[in-house]
């Protein structure tokens, strides 16, 4: 979740209603802020508590102060899903006065390169507006956040789109921006949100 002055910008699908049948997708990976390989997720739900693939993540629960007065924290995780098999994703979260940049590092153990794709769920009442093939202006109420994406990754595509939350008192759609690397061994990307 991103806020900023009371207003959230990312969130994830939420999860009081996982337990609604009708919120099953909920669940998958791919409804949340994260990362696919090859277009998977680091969990497979087999039944509404079941799940016979799921993440492994390493975090030492402490933010540290950086030189230039910034807070940040970093974990990585791994996932025994098929697709997951040998990748390691560490990411990085720096949050300064109104800016916070996410360094994600994939590695990939194995011998095959990967389709990476970042996944950014936007809150209800978001508004994208494309400003470059790597920034975007985010928009709420009275609000603005400039969102940057870097990377030596080739950037295959990028797309925007609804997806619904799992609330059910307050059910909406929101969109979700999906940035997907072309195939490579490993990845580095920074993404940076800035508040106006």
């Amino acid at each position: 979740v991103l806020m900023w002055r009371g207003e959230a910008f990312l969130e994830d699908c939420g999860c009081p209603g996982y337990d609604a049948e009708e919120f099953t997708a909920c669940r998958r990976s791919d409804r949340h802020s994260t990362l696919l390989v090859d277009g998977i997720g680091d969990t497979r739900a087999y039944s509404m508590y079941g799940f016979d693939r799921w993440a492994e993540l390493e975090y030492d629960g402490s933010w540290r102060e950086n030189p230039d007065r910034s807070y940040s924290f970093e974990a990585v995780l791994t996932s025994n899903n098929t697709a997951w098999e040998g990748i390691k994703w560490r990411r990085r979260v720096t949050l300064s006065a109104s800016t916070m940049r996410l360094d994600d590092q994939v590695r990939n153990g194995g011998a095959a390169a990967h389709a990476y794709t970042l996944l950014f769920t936007l809150a209800p009442d978001v508004s994208v507006e494309t400003l470059s093939p790597a920034g975007w202006l985010l928009k709420k109420r009275s609000f603005s956040c400039r969102m940057s994406l870097q990377s030596a990754a080739r950037v295959a595509r990028i797309q925007l789109r609804e997806v619904r939350n799992c609330q059910k008192r307050t059910p909406r759609t929101a969109l979700q921006l999906q940035i997907e690397f072309a195939p490579a061994m490993e990845l580095r990307s920074s993404v940076k949100f800035r508040f106006d």
